[in-house]
């Protein structure tokens, strides 16, 4: 909660700089649709599926040179579609690290609700909390790398936890992510790539997307 306030109150104090002075921050909003293929391991078989969503929102980061703050604030929304597999995801975070020059790190709170069914079996819609290590970043003049992971923990009892003494991976809490992405900035539009694994209580799950930067 200590990162989710803080970023807020740097979000906050960005959006106050009116432009007509130099202000402490530089902020810019953004939105980047998604599109991308899913697949989840459920009892030994693939289960494949379309996922369709949306992100929007705001970066920031201190003016002058490194080190400095850089954060971000956003929603994300994704819907999955398939014959077998459908449901959905929402999440919203923030996140603030410090950033060197071409290299940093971000961490902070995400806040996941989210629900999934697997061939007619509903593992009922979750309000849970993604908690990343630290994220590693790199950024370059066009062309950005992100790679991160971490445990969920879900604040509803009936969701199934991962056996982690059976579990195949390295892993703790209820859940575990990992994620990696790279984005290149052109002058008008970015395109980016993104995979991310989570192993769950009942089953793993894999998602490669594309998304479109504006």
């Amino acid at each position: 909660m200590t990162w989710l306030f803080l970023a807020l109150l740097q979000t906050a104090n960005a959006a106050e700089d009116d432009g007509g002075g130099k202000g402490s921050w530089n902020k810019k909003p953004y939105w980047n649709p998604v599109v991308g293929g899913y697949a989840f391991n459920y009892e030994g078989q693939a289960l494949y599926g379309l996922n369709l969503g949306a992100e929007v929102g705001l970066r920031y980061k201190q003016r002058g040179k490194p080190p400095k703050l850089v954060g971000r604030t956003r929603a994300l929304g994704v819907y999955t579609l398939g014959t077998d597999v459908g449901g959905y995801e929402v999440r919203l975070g923030s996140f603030m690290g410090p950033w060197l020059g071409v290299f940093g790190v971000e961490t902070g709170p995400d806040f996941i609700y989210n629900q999934y069914t697997y061939q007619g079996f509903d593992i009922g819609d979750s309000l849970g909390v993604y908690v990343p290590l630290p994220q590693a970043r790199m950024s370059f003049k066009v062309v950005q790398f992100n790679a991160g992971l971490g445990p969920v923990w879900y604040f509803d009892e009936s969701r199934v936890p991962v056996d982690w003494d059976n579990a195949d991976g390295f892993g703790f809490g209820h859940e575990f992510r990992y994620n990696a992405s790279a984005f290149l900035k052109l002058p008008v539009i970015g395109f980016g790539v993104s995979w991310s694994k989570r192993i769950t209580g009942y089953g793993t799950d894999d998602f490669v997307g594309l998304s479109f930067g504006l």
